[in-house]
């Protein structure tokens, strides 16, 4: 006979329920850690001592699909006055923009 569990957690305690987050030292460490069987798409981890980053296999499970997770989902950071976001021939949607001001 099976027993059938409740997929709504609440945890009492200062711990996350999935073990997998870690956190790890480094991220040769997290791979080691988290073989691939155990790894799907969006799960998320922690990598860091003093200050833990989050990183999460975004589009596979490969060791090479880890990358840290960036506000706003943004792979690329690139800093443009206002004048050069405008003159930009195409606006790249996996790119964030930060526009600073034209004067220095």
């Amino acid at each position: 006979m099976s027993a059938t569990l409740n997929d709504n957690f609440d945890t009492q305690f200062p711990k996350p329920i999935d073990s997998r987050f870690g956190p790890y030292a480094d991220i040769s460490t997290a791979l080691t850690q988290v073989p691939s069987y155990r790894r799907y798409e969006g799960l998320t981890i922690g990598i860091g001592s003093d200050v833990v980053e989050e990183y999460w296999w975004k589009e596979g499970i490969a060791d090479d699909d880890l990358i840290l997770k960036t506000s706003g989902g943004s792979e690329n950071i690139d800093t443009l006055t206002q004048s050069e976001y405008e003159a930009l021939p195409e606006i790249d949607p996996n790119t964030l923009y930060i526009i600073t001001d034209d004067v220095i």
